[in-house]
């Protein structure tokens, strides 16, 4: 059974997923996915994405990039100021 965010600000910027898509920014360097994960082994790389959200503060979303360059949208997280 999956359990709920643990903190209710990432389920908020959630609802903003639009937004969080169309302005978020790279940031970082592209990172490979970690080992032991099953869900990410399916991607090349994993992209940090970041975006300032009203009501909200900074908010974290993680993008896998398959070796076809395909980019799926992999988990967002509220981050604490």
């Amino acid at each position: 059974m999956r359990h709920a965010s643990k903190n209710y600000s990432s389920t908020l910027a959630l609802l903003q997923l639009d937004t969080i898509l169309r302005y978020a920014v790279v940031y970082g360097k592209p990172k490979p996915p970690k080992k032991g994960v099953a869900n990410q082994k399916i991607f090349s790389y994993m992209l940090e994405m970041h975006y300032e959200l009203i009501g909200i503060g900074l908010v974290k979303m993680m993008v896998g990039v398959k070796r076809t360059r395909e980019k799926i949208q992999y988990c967002i997280t509220a981050i604490e100021a």
